[in-house]
């Protein structure tokens, strides 16, 4: 399958440079499903923010103050242990906006884009841009090219899913 480059949308690349400028980072990346659905035509369901930061709680202030989002559902406190924090996460922001669902993933250590989508379950997952240029996975290519879903980190699958239990359990009591 041919896939068309398509320029990385302003909005996207001006939301990570308001947020690189508000909190002086640089890694700030939108990764994963909503790159993914923008080049493959696909309705775009939510969008993955990922923010190298030491302080996600000014972060979470200035996503509310300076772009009028308000957060919807997550963890209380936003920090997440386990499976999570060994990937790099150290908590999950969850905002709604008119276009959708902006899940903005607080990364507890300073990665490099393809570290991070290398990271990612599936080949078709491992694209995303740094607001400037798209970067995409040797894994997202063969997807693209041969038209497959591969499951890359299997090996975390139950892991992952108990985590997710414990914590959906929590969100849900009844």
């Amino acid at each position: 399958m041919q896939m068309q480059i398509k320029p990385i949308p302003s909005e996207w690349s001006q939301l990570i440079s308001m947020v690189n400028k508000l909190r002086k980072t640089n890694v700030v990346y939108l990764a994963g499903g909503a790159p993914r659905d923008y080049l493959l035509d696909k309705p775009i369901k939510d969008w993955d923010l990922f923010v190298y930061t030491e302080s996600p709680l000014a972060i979470r202030s200035c996503l509310q103050d300076d772009f009028n989002l308000q957060r919807s559902v997550g963890n209380a406190d936003g920090f997440y242990e386990g499976l999570a924090e060994e990937r790099g996460v150290q908590a999950i922001d969850y905002f709604v906006n008119m276009n959708g669902e902006l899940q903005v993933i607080y990364l507890s250590r300073n990665m490099p884009l393809v570290e991070l989508l290398e990271g990612m379950d599936f080949g078709l997952c491992q694209v995303g841009t740094d607001g400037k240029s798209w970067t995409f996975t040797e894994a997202f290519i063969k997807d693209m090219e041969n038209q497959t879903l591969t499951h890359y980190r299997y090996f975390e699958a139950e892991k992952r899913m108990k985590e997710r239990y414990a914590r959906l359990s929590k969100k849900y009591p009844n």
